[in-house]
């Protein structure tokens, strides 16, 4: 479990640690910076957590399949979950391209905020592809035993995520300073580093997971009603979930700019102790796929309830961290004492 579970934490702390240096170096700007920032990543947010659901997914057959060896199939899944994801993402990328102070009059009619969105939202959105993409494969990898490889790549890219960011937001050296743009950019070009990356690995030392031929996207339809009745119910958890968060988002930001400072501010702080948990659910569905996939079912059912146990636990130890250091994070970001605090209460 640790070698699998590991990996895929560290990652997902790297990937929260990044986005709260993001927003406490966009947070240097002010609270106005940092509400149009929040307000355009929500987008991203929605079809992160489609990809996340796809993923999720995708990672109950490809762990099967896996087990069992059956290399054909995992081209199939793999493309299927490919296109699915590539498709959403794609009309998600034009709809920021084209219409992106639509989407920001949807949470807010600050005129200085729509324009920070609208900047951020025109240079981020190509990246959606690159990111729905980058999911499946990393997906992919740490199903069959290499969850360090997009570890490393992931690595790389959110170093030099933060690094662009320094030097893109506040013109340090021979670059201007673009501020929220700047961001964007940075994002954006740690996106396609991260997923070119991972597309070279993947064809040059697992053929197993490259899709090198038509026939891995003939999907019969016996496969189709095997994959959708799993995969649709985790999908539509997800987009719930993103649904209710983005209400949430809305409603704040009918409060004020000052209201989505602080709501930002604390999902960033907490984020970084829900890391634990994030890793935990993925490992736990690859380890008990791969024994379906095998069929021992037994040990499959007793990792399950060992697994209820110590989600529990380390839920339990990681909200007394958050209750304990929360203060101390809220009071790095260049933002009002009252709003601090507002932050540390949420």
């Amino acid at each position: 479990m640790i070698a699998i579970a590991f990996p895929i934490l560290v990652q997902s702390l790297l990937n929260n640690s990044l986005s709260f240096v993001d927003t406490l170096m966009i947070g240097q700007l002010g609270e106005t910076a940092i509400a149009a920032v929040a307000l355009a990543n929500q987008v991203f947010f929605l079809i992160s957590l489609l990809f996340f659901g796809v993923a999720s997914g995708t990672s109950i057959f490809l762990s099967q399949y896996w087990g069992a060896k059956d290399t054909r199939y995992i081209q199939k899944i793999m493309a299927l979950s490919i296109a699915f994801v590539a498709f959403f993402a794609s009309i998600f990328a034009l709809l920021s391209l084209f219409i992106p102070e639509a989407i920001m009059h949807i949470f807010t009619r600050e005129a200085e905020v729509v324009s920070g969105g609208v900047s951020y939202q025109k240079i981020v959105a190509v990246s959606y592809i690159f990111g729905a993409i980058t999911q499946i494969f990393s997906t992919a990898l740490r199903v069959t035993g290499h969850a360090k490889t997009p570890l490393k790549i992931a690595l790389l890219a959110l170093s030099l995520n933060a690094i662009g960011n320094y030097f893109l937001i506040f013109g340090i050296g021979p670059f201007p300073v673009m501020g929220i743009a700047g961001a964007a950019l940075a994002t954006t070009l740690s996106r396609l580093v991260e997923v070119v990356l991972l597309f070279i690995v993947v064809y040059r030392k697992h053929p197993h997971l490259a899709i090198r031929d038509r026939e891995a996207f003939l999907w019969p339809r016996s496969f189709i009603l095997h994959v959708v009745p799993t995969v649709l119910p985790v999908l539509l958890n997800e987009i719930a979930w993103a649904l209710g968060m983005t209400t949430y988002k809305i409603a704040y930001s009918r409060i004020g700019i000052d209201a989505i400072a602080a709501i930002n501010v604390a999902e960033s702080v907490g984020n970084l102790f829900f890391v634990a948990l994030l890793g935990l659910s993925n490992a736990t569905l690859i380890m008990i796929g791969i024994k379906i996939g095998e069929h021992d079912y037994p040990l499959a059912r007793k990792w399950s309830r060992r697994f209820v146990l110590v989600a529990v636990t380390v839920g339990a130890v990681m909200g007394g961290f958050e209750l304990l250091f929360a203060p101390f994070f809220a009071g790095m970001f260049n933002i009002a004492p009252e709003l601090q605090a507002t932050a540390v209460r949420l």
